[in-house]
């Protein structure tokens, strides 16, 4: 793979919920965009970083996904707080893997070939519920 085309913001500041929750919402720090040459073509690939406190976590993702700058970053659909307490964010299950969320913002359009899939969460018995 070659990288060949990069662009995007850094240093996105997210307004979070205001309260005792706010301190553990964390921000996205980063948000850049790539163009990878492949055999088939180009493919984008988008890179993100959440900054919660003075720890930094860095994420890539296949696809363009312009428009989730204030929300973009792994979560768990089963305990989405971490993504959530963005209040414009929410926590989609990723088809055939619903246990792996993606931290989106609502309302905005997936990339291609990205699919919301259902939630598959264990109540405290054990038991599975949507």
């Amino acid at each position: 793979l070659v990288l060949h085309e990069s662009f995007g913001i850094l240093g996105t500041s997210v307004q979070q919920k205001s309260g005792a929750r706010s301190h553990k919402c964390g921000r996205i720090s980063g948000f850049v965009l790539s163009a990878v040459s492949t055999n088939s073509g180009t493919v984008t690939v988008t890179h993100s970083s959440l900054t919660y406190e003075n720890v930094t976590v860095q994420f890539e993702y296949i696809g363009n996904y312009t428009g989730h700058e204030r929300c973009l970053s792994t979560c768990d659909p089963c305990h989405p707080g971490p993504c959530t307490c963005r209040p414009e964010c929410e926590c989609l299950p990723m088809k055939g893997y619903p246990s792996v969320g993606r931290c989106v913002r609502k309302g905005t359009p997936l990339p291609d070939g990205v699919e919301r899939g259902m939630r598959r969460c264990k109540n405290k018995e054990g038991k599975k519920r949507n």
